[in-house]
């Protein structure tokens, strides 16, 4: 098993069961996502603010990812998270509260 460590996260995942790794930096905090194998998700937000990670069940059809996440208390109005994402090539887009939001894809398994 090989283990990773964001270096600039908390996050740890196991690589070799990794689907999708995708990130979205910017100034004042950053999002990482990432889709496993089993369909699994872990989403962290990252930056200014205080650290949070969000994990749940993810339904994949065609191009599209739907996001369930585990904890059913999340108030989405309060803190923005993905909840439908569309991949494009090498970019997965998403609409967040504040308006769209792009993440590059940075590991893609075959």
């Amino acid at each position: 098993m090989m283990g990773c460590k964001d270096s600039k996260s908390n996050l740890e995942y196991d690589r070799s069961k990794v689907k999708v790794f995708a990130t979205q930096e910017a100034p004042l905090g950053a999002i990482h996502f990432i889709l496993f194998e089993n369909h699994d998700f872990k989403v962290q937000r990252f930056g200014i603010f205080e650290s949070q990670n969000f994990d749940g069940k993810a339904i994949v059809q065609e191009d599209s990812i739907y996001l369930e996440y585990h904890d059913k208390e999340i108030d989405f109005a309060e803190i923005s998270l993905p909840l439908k994402m569309k991949v494009d090539n090498e970019i997965i887009e998403t609409e967040l509260s504040n308006g769209p939001y792009y993440l590059v894809i940075r590991e893609l398994a075959e």
